[in-house]
């Protein structure tokens, strides 16, 4: 990160806490008919590489998650698919993307990591259950013989604990070290530029950490070249004698 930001002399987002069931920092996916990488970041999400797609999630009407839940034993799928609905933007026409093809294993991580972003999930109460139940089938059949599909907001349920986030860091974190000339990554809703510059592998810092480390490096250089400068003098004062 820090040898693409000198010769960019660009702003570089690294990874945050998202972690697949594959211990990768992104998920295998399609986008049309092609396939490609999907990277849930602080802010956004970011798919690469055809066609470079960030959606920043304060875009996003709602994520729908389509192909998840079997109605019967018979019908299994090892895959399902995320539908992104993002909001019409100056004037533009509602936009959604469809990810297909996910491991179904990646979803209890996803769907954990979403909702901590506050990201409004369709079904929740169906997509929760299914999160929580993996294998285990009664509790999500139960939502559906309650009629649990709902609208409600993920941002609602402040009692389910995310369990890839680890100590719950807030969305402050920085992004994928992938921006382009504009500091937008893609052809997304997002303009990429509401990252803070940081080093590579210190997303989980927060701005005080952050400010204050930096205070602490500037602080430190300036008193060694101080040293350096007053051993310079009293050298050339050496000399002269």
């Amino acid at each position: 990160a820090k040898i693409f930001k000198a010769f960019t002399g660009k702003k570089v987002f690294v990874s945050g806490s998202f972690t697949s069931a594959h211990e990768t920092k992104s998920v295998k996916c399609h986008l049309g008919t092609n396939q490609g990488l999907l990277y849930p970041l602080a802010k956004a999400l970011f798919y690469i590489h055809k066609p470079a797609t960030y959606i920043r999630y304060e875009d996003v009407d709602q994520i729908e998650f389509l192909r998840l839940i079997s109605t019967s034993s018979t019908q299994t799928s090892r895959n399902f698919d995320m539908q992104v609905t993002v909001r019409p933007v100056s004037g533009e026409r509602e936009q959604t993307y469809t990810f297909t093809g996910i491991d179904k294993k990646d979803y209890p991580p996803l769907f954990n990591f979403l909702h901590h972003r506050k990201v409004k999930i369709k079904d929740f109460k169906l997509a929760k259950a299914e999160a929580e139940g993996g294998a285990n089938r009664a509790s999500v059949q139960e939502v559906l013989k309650q009629g649990g599909a709902d609208d409600e907001g993920s941002s609602e349920d402040e009692d389910f604990n995310s369990d890839d986030e680890g100590s719950g860091s807030s969305s402050d974190e920085s992004d994928v070290s992938l921006v382009s000339e504009d500091g937008a990554p893609g052809t997304g809703t997002g303009s990429g530029d509401e990252g803070e510059d940081d080093e590579a592998g210190s997303g989980g810092e927060d701005d005080g950490e952050r400010k204050k480390r930096k205070r602490k490096e500037r602080a430190e250089s300036a008193t060694s070249e101080g040293d350096k400068k007053e051993k310079k003098e009293k050298k050339e004062k050496k000399e002269k004698k």
